[in-house]
């Protein structure tokens, strides 16, 4: 089991070819089981709360996007790999960025007379405070911000990348297909 883990580390950036399902899930659920405990802990370390998270994320984000940037080209080649094997090309791996984007310029467009009230708001702080405001002062103020936009982004993102990981999850094109031999 560990070894099937870390065969995508292995093939850390070859797109080339197809995986199994075998080869494939117990990668993602790896990521994603870390990647949820960390969220967890730091869900629970603020005190469960939404500002506690926020408060407690922007100190781990920079730990969490270092981990995403060193496992993101795995994971990409690992799910090109098994779009492969569902004879599919590995463009379809954009489309949850492209819902992603979409639902962010969505959100932007329909949340704009409540974000710029908050721009307004962020401005009058600042020239009221006289000086550059502390990180912790334009995170205190940027949290509303943060409660228009996330559930428009995460939603139509999250639910894209699941509908594309239940894709992944069907059985392999059985034979050789144009992406190479079927895997072992």
């Amino acid at each position: 089991m560990f070894s099937k883990l870390l065969t995508p580390l292995t093939k850390y950036a070859d797109f080339n070819g197809r995986a199994a399902r075998a080869e494939f899930w117990p990668f993602v659920a790896a990521i994603y089981a870390l990647i949820a405990l960390v969220l967890l802990v730091a869900f629970a370390v603020g005190g469960f709360s939404l500002d506690g998270f926020l408060a407690v994320y922007f100190h781990i984000s920079p730990w969490l996007s270092l981990f995403v940037l060193i496992i993101l080209l795995p994971l990409l080649a690992v799910t090109t790999r098994r779009l492969h094997d569902l004879d599919r090309t590995g463009w379809w791996l954009i489309a949850p960025y492209v819902v992603g984007v979409a639902a962010y310029i969505v959100a932007l467009i329909v949340n704009a007379g409540p974000m710029m009230d908050m721009l307004a708001s962020m401005r009058d702080a600042a020239q009221l405070h006289g000086a550059p405001l502390s990180p912790s002062d334009m995170m205190t103020l940027q949290r509303p911000v943060f409660r228009l936009l996330l559930p428009w982004v995460v939603a139509p993102s999250l639910l894209a990348q699941i509908a594309l990981y239940i894709y992944c999850a069907r059985p392999g094109a059985s034979g050789d297909n144009r992406f190479g031999a079927a895997p072992r």
